[in-house]
């Protein structure tokens, strides 16, 4: 009779635990609200136990309370279970009796260990629990409550035990399982349904978020879904597609033809695999806009593989034919450009080995140029190494055409290629990586024809030479006569004559010296061809030219070599002019030279402290001197201009134009 009692309350207790799936559909069992409330409606649970009890005396009650608190504690966590305590530990209290230390503990101790099996068997990623774990947990919980009936009074604990014993380590073990077999199918159920809804929202994201348009339908061909693309491309909303014939919706004709291209889903439906639509098919949208397009239905099949629906896939070709139509142009004039530039053209790949050092390189294609300037055919040469078309043990120019090909520098040069007797002018540059392209010409007659200049060029320059070097020792010996004639002669006025002679001829025989001694035939240093001028003239008249003191500021201008015997002579004639006429009677004084060079050309500035210009007279009035061959040289041959100050002496500008003298 007493096992029939206690079966009858625990069995109420299990339908009554029911009403946990109801509050937990409702208030989710991991917020503190959810908790609160499991732990209020089972604290109710056990109360309702307590109060239909197996009753052995007055105040020594036993019912499910502990069954449904450690239950409480497991599953919704030690504030459930708190809460749930204090409910029938308040009635108990209130009851008092021999039982009532008992019932406070077993109240205490299932909570306790409902609490602990919580923290062991729960994680953050969810409920792990199976019948075993439940079983356990009933035979610690009721296994406590066994032995805490030595808790009762006055010699009621062997009796007690005795009576309620087996039935307590049987039924209550079990009731345990039942109880928590139907809160954990609950929370199973829950989560099923949840990871359930998770899929289908994360399902319909990623339908929502591809690229490509998604339509689906029933297997009738209703529209049931469109993703944001497909709402764009057709012009059609969700609420104007849902429900309606795919053909009103999707409406695809050929490019060409202008004909209604059939439906897709049509042939999945029918034939039950996966169809495509042929090239040139136009989606016509709601507002008329047609847009190229490629797409794809497949069947939607259930586990059984009975066909439930079509799923079709569709993308705008309009981005996709402009850069095929893009790509096209451009592979046009690239092989316009390969097939008609005057230039030979070779694409190679590089060939490394395996610790990637470059040993060799392939020749990928070649332009006709290729073929006429080294001979070689395309069909010969095309996927060969070459080392195999060179016929050489080393692949030609492999250091720089690797180097180009594995940094992307472009590198130029030019070469000569022993082995087809021809000099190349090659541009390398990297048109993809490991991979070199090579422009060149053929520069072998322009070569040729440079060196022969070249050679001509020092040959004139040895005449030119050699010119220069007879000039100078025929002038020479005609200096060498001169100064015999002036070493024998004792009239002052011949020696005289002769001495400006031989400055003058010395000018020029300097020049001539000058030049064989320099590299460049056409211009000369003027500091140095000067200041020799100048050495000649004090050497030529000792006497005049101690009583005389010098300045001299010459720039190292290099000028033409006309114009730099042009500036010779002037120089000659306008010291020898100041030795005869500027410092009469033995007088001395001061003559300053500068020679600058100008934008405009070169400034020769001739300043003395002697006797100046007679008063009222002009350099063009003065005849039989120097300063007329000057103005001469000034005005007629090199077309410079003159300017002077006669005041304490006489001050010459000349300036001399850059370019050569007139002829």
């Amino acid at each position: 009779m007493l096992f029939l009692e206690l079966i009858y309350n625990l069995s109420l207790l299990v339908a009554l635990s029911v009403l946990s799936a109801f509050l937990e559909e409702r208030f989710d069992r991991t917020t503190k609200t959810g908790q609160s409330l499991q732990g209020i409606l089972f604290g109710i649970i056990a109360l309702v136990g307590m109060l239909y009890p197996l009753k052995i005396e007055e105040g020594l009650i036993f019912d499910g309370r502990t069954v449904v608190l450690s239950l409480c504690s497991l599953f919704f966590g030690p504030l459930a279970g708190g809460l749930a305590a204090l409910i029938p530990a308040g009635y108990r209290i209130s009851l008092g009796g021999p039982g009532l230390a008992m019932g406070i503990a077993t109240i205490l101790t299932a909570s306790l260990f409902g609490s602990l099996f919580h923290y062991w068997y729960t994680s953050s990623e969810g409920f792990h629990f199976s019948k075993r774990n439940l079983l356990t947990l009933g035979v610690v919980v009721h296994g406590a409550m066994l032995l805490q009936t030595l808790l009762l009074p006055g010699g009621r604990a062997i009796p007690t035990l005795l009576a309620i014993g087996p039935t307590v380590a049987i039924a209550y073990p079990i009731a345990t399982v039942l109880i928590g077999k139907i809160l954990l199918d609950q929370i199973e159920r829950k989560m099923y349904l949840q990871d359930l809804h998770h899929a289908v929202e994360r399902y319909r994201t990623t339908l929502e978020s591809i690229g490509d348009g998604v339509i689906t339908t029933d297997s009738r061909g209703i529209v049931e879904f469109l993703n944001p693309v497909a709402k764009q491309l057709t012009g059609f909303s969700t609420s104007e597609a849902l429900g309606k014939p795919l053909e009103h919706v999707f409406r695809i004709i050929n490019e060409e033809s202008r004909k209604k291209v059939e439906s897709p889903v049509d042939r999945v439906l029918k034939e039950g695999v996966v169809v495509g639509l042929a090239n040139h098919t136009l989606l016509v949208s709601k507002d008329g806009k047609e847009v190229p397009i490629a797409d794809s239905g497949a069947p939607i099949r259930t586990p059984t593989g009975v066909i439930r629906g079509v799923v079709l896939v569709f993308r705008d070709q309009s981005r996709e034919r402009e850069f095929l139509r893009k790509l096209a142009e451009s592979e046009r004039k690239y092989k316009s450009l390969f097939f008609a530039t005057n230039d030979g053209i070779a694409l190679h790949e590089l060939i490394t080995d395996a610790s990637g050092k470059p040993v060799d390189y392939l020749l990928l294609d070649v332009n006709p140029l290729f073929e006429k300037i080294t001979g070689l055919k395309r069909e010969e040469v095309i996927g060969k190494r070459a080392t195999m078309v060179y016929w050489q043990t080393q692949a030609p120019y492999l250091d720089i055409y690797a180097k180009v090909a594995q940094t992307g520098e472009v590198h130029t040069f030019e070469t000569f290629y022993p082995p087809m007797q021809k000099y190349f002018h090659i541009t390398v540059f990297s048109p993809a990586p490991g991979q070199f392209a090579t422009v060149f010409q053929d520069i072998t007659e322009r070569k040729l024809a440079s060196e022969r200049i070249l050679r001509e060029l020092d040959e004139k320059k040895v005449l030119l030479r050699e010119i220069h070097h007879r000039v100078k020792n025929n002038l020479q010996v005609i200096l060498s006569f001169i100064r015999l004639r002036i070493a024998k002669t004792h009239q002052s006025t011949i020696k005289k004559e002769l001495t400006e002679l031989e400055n003058r001829i010395h000018a020029m025989a300097r020049a001539q010296e000058l030049l064989y001694e320099s590299r460049d035939f056409l211009h000369l240093s003027l500091k140095e061809y000067l200041t020799d001028i100048l050495n000649q003239l004090l050497y030529s008249d000792t006497d005049t030219a101690r009583r005389i003191t010098f300045t001299i500021q010459i720039d190292d201008v290099q000028v033409h070599i006309d114009t730099a015997i042009a500036i010779g002579h002037i120089l000659t004639e306008l010291v020898s002019n100041i030795f005869q006429h500027a410092f009469p009677e033995n007088r001395t004084g001061e003559v300053r030279i500068r020679l600058t060079s100008t934008q405009e050309g070169v400034l020769l500035e001739v300043e003395d402290t002697g006797v100046g210009l007679p008063s009222g007279t002009t350099l063009e009035d003065i005849a039989g001197t120097g300063l007329e061959i000057v103005l001469g040289y000034v005005y007629r041959e090199i077309g410079g201009r003159f300017t002077y100050e006669s005041s304490q002496g006489l001050r010459l500008r000349i300036l001399i134009p850059s370019s050569p003298p007139r002829s």
